[in-house]
């Protein structure tokens, strides 16, 4: 129901603001009033086809905004074309000089098309010569079911048929999403199974990196290690510094200067021990082994392929992936439980509709005698007594 309508610079009309009842309003006045400028504002809110010529002497945009009271199926279309929903829907229409026309509906721009589609069953024009509406079997079918009485029950139908189509439409979704996945299912047990090959979880491919590097360069890495040793042979470094110790006892007494010098020696000749045993120790461990080589560089080949594979840089990156991929598997049987529920669930909305249209078909067609002789009295009182009705109710 149209509860409002305003009018800025159409035709002859400056500025107009209608507030409409609930009820049957009716607008007289004489020829030229301006009564067929109100049915070209109808015209032009729903969409039709106008010219600039419309537009008034006032400004350089006419305008023309109608405010409907919203209907609860009206939240599908809403929801279907990204629209804000609200109890009072306002529809305006806008068109300037250059031709440009614009259309809103509470206030988002939509296209004529839309705007067309939306005020289609909210506004209704019918002239002296207009039949097409009464031409329409749809048209023909509601004004039968105002007759029996049932608006109830077709309204219900059709927001019951409506969550059908939207379950329908989210089922396949759901079948198409696990479509998807079921493909993708065999690539991803394969991609699994590769990094499962390795012990991402066990090994620290760094220090595999590591363990490589000494092995490649274990003749180079022993013979610095044993300079280092040297440190501490009969005539090494270490030699070297106690005897420099020694002399400092002898020579140190309240110089606090030679007496830190021989502290710092201490320290030096205590690490120069360390780093001989540390090296030895380390010597020791490098053992050429030429099959420990080949298995670590096999290792880190086939870690280093799959960091490029899967486009990623380090070891955690990795196990995040295959963590992912071994719940790929869970994911699609959740899909399938989805979808088979979904599946359920039109099945009984469908038995339902389908329960309801024989249910209003029935009383469609146990009314039809009834409407029948109320239509053939109603002729006789327009003078029309040797008028026969009938319908066709088509099963």
């Amino acid at each position: 129901m149209i509860t409002k309508l305003r009018i800025s610079n159409f035709a002859l009309i400056e500025s107009l603001e209608l507030d409409l009842k609930a009820g049957f309003t009716i607008l007289t006045g004489e020829t030229g009033s301006g009564k067929s400028i109100l049915l070209q504002a109808f015209s032009f809110i729903m969409g039709d086809r106008s010219s600039v010529s419309i537009i008034g002497g006032y400004s350089k945009k006419a305008i023309v905004e109608a405010h409907l009271q919203s209907r609860e199926e009206d939240k599908v279309f809403f929801e279907k074309h990204n629209l804000d929903y609200e109890p009072i829907t306002i529809v305006r229409r806008e068109l300037v000089k250059g031709g440009k026309s614009r259309a809103f509906i509470n206030d988002s721009p939509v296209s004529l098309a839309i705007l067309k589609k939306f005020t289609h069953d909210k506004i209704l024009i019918h002239s002296q010569y207009n039949t097409y509406e009464l031409r329409s079997k749809k048209t023909q079918l509601a004004l039968y079911d105002l007759l029996a009485g049932l608006q109830d029950d077709v309204e219900r139908f059709t927001l019951s048929y409506r969550s059908y189509l939207t379950l329908k439409e989210e089922l396949n979704e759901l079948q198409n999403d696990l479509d998807l996945k079921s493909s993708d299912i065999d690539y991803n047990r394969f991609l699994l199974d590769e990094l499962t090959r390795i012990p991402l979880e066990t090994k620290d491919f760094n220090e595999l990196e590591s363990d490589l590097f000494k092995l490649e360069n274990a003749e180079e890495i022993k013979q610095v290690l044993f300079r280092i040793q040297d440190f501490n042979s009969e005539h090494g470094v270490y030699s070297s510094i106690k005897e420099l110790i020694g002399k400092l006892d002898k020579l140190t007494n309240s110089d606090s200067e030679l007496v830190d010098i021989k502290n710092r020696l201490d320290q030096i000749s205590i690490e120069l021990q360390e780093l001989s045993r540390d090296s030895s120790r380390l010597s020791d461990s490098i053992i050429e082994n030429p099959e420990q080589k080949i298995q670590l560089l096999q290792g880190l080949d086939e870690f280093n392929r799959l960091l490029a594979k899967h486009q990623v840089s380090s070891q955690e990156e990795l196990l995040g992936i295959k963590e992912k991929l071994s719940h790929s598997s869970s994911d699609l049987e959740t899909q399938k439980e989805r979808v088979q529920q979904a599946e359920l669930e039109l099945q009984r909305i469908e038995s339902q509709v389908q329960a309801d249209a024989s249910r209003i078909h029935t009383l469609r067609m146990a009314s039809h005698n009834q409407i029948t002789s109320l239509l053939s009295e109603q002729l006789v009182s327009l003078k029309l007594p040797h008028t026969e009705i009938e319908f066709e109710m088509y099963k």
